[in-house]
């Protein structure tokens, strides 16, 4: 598993949680409170951390990385939490194979 799989994973994934084309989340780099503003059924921040949740849960399954969810403020953009999941995961991948190793 790479950096650029786990990225689009993660960018489909959240994607599809929050019904919004792809081209608009990230081509835009929308703030999440845009994002909340956008998606059809979020009427608060519960919401998007419902949605980070799943995406969570979706890379558990998938790759057996444990994600945690960050408190962030809602003027952070997309891009910048799809990254702090990729370095979390790329965190994890690194202690498991040292783990692995000893």
């Amino acid at each position: 598993m790479d950096e650029s799989t786990i990225r689009i994973h993660l960018r489909e994934t959240f994607s599809t949680v929050v019904n919004l084309p792809p081209d608009d989340l990230y081509g835009s780099n929308l703030t999440l409170s845009e994002i909340m503003a956008r998606a059809t059924g979020f009427t608060n921040s519960v919401d998007l951390m419902e949605a980070f949740a799943r995406c969570a849960k979706s890379t558990k399954q998938r790759f057996g990385i444990r994600l945690r969810l960050p408190a962030l403020p809602l003027d952070t953009r997309i891009n910048e939490v799809i990254e702090l999941f990729v370095a979390q995961a790329l965190e994890a991948t690194q202690e498991a194979k040292k783990n692995a190793a000893e």
